[in-house]
């Protein structure tokens, strides 16, 4: 895995992409305690990222989850209004020294939603040829992952897809609501895929589905 993340930061070094994150938003591998396959961010940054509470507002994996397309930073940031919140993760970014960067939304042989993103400083837009390469070696990245991490292979999941991406929601935090935002559902959908997902486990109540 190691390796592999070597490999895939060199790859997209020439882009001036300095950063870079691969993990499964749903899945078995989503609800584990292992979400990621490698990531590169520096520690500081994540520790704000998860103090700060921006796994609830970050638009770039709620734009991906919700279009499943690929799609720069900036163009997520340009559409959001001045009050979304998630122009608060995107200052917080550029503080860091990450102005752009692109996320890529990959779906497994088995269904399941993975993403990898990568960032970097200031730089022009993507073109075409740099948006197809992001897309195709993000994608080869995260199913070389999955297959390494395979090994012994992941115990099928009762869970429906989306039962399963409702889950892994509930685990980091979200309200009904906010997971239906996410999910682009209904929140009362959102209860039902709980609510059957609480059933398959036999948990008593959200919070022992969620630690499950």
């Amino acid at each position: 895995m190691d390796e592999l993340a070597r490999d895939f930061a060199k790859a997209i070094a020439p882009l001036r992409m300095t950063a870079s994150a691969s993990g499964m938003v749903s899945g078995p591998r989503a609800l584990s305690a292992i979400p990621f396959h490698f990531t590169n961010w520096p520690s500081d940054w994540i520790d704000v990222y998860r103090l700060r509470g921006f796994v609830k507002i970050d638009p770039l994996p709620r734009w991906a989850i919700i279009s499943g397309e690929p799609v720069s930073w900036s163009e997520v940031v340009a559409r959001l209004p001045p009050s979304d919140p998630g122009q608060e993760v995107s200052r917080a970014a550029r503080a860091y020294g990450f102005h752009e960067g692109f996320v890529t939304p990959v779906r497994t042989r088995t269904g399941a939603l993975g993403l990898v993103s990568v960032g970097g400083g200031a730089r022009p837009a993507f073109q075409l040829q740099e948006r197809i390469f992001l897309q195709v070696v993000s994608a080869a990245a995260l199913m070389h992952a999955e297959a390494l991490m395979d090994a012994p292979a992941a115990p099928p999941s009762p869970f429906t897809l989306r039962e399963q991406e409702c889950v892994a929601l509930l685990r980091q935090g979200f309200t009904d609501a906010e997971i239906g935002t996410t999910l682009g559902v209904a929140v009362t959908t959102v209860r039902a895929h709980l609510q059957n997902a609480r059933r398959k486990a036999g948990a008593r109540n959200r919070v022992e589905l969620a630690g499950r």
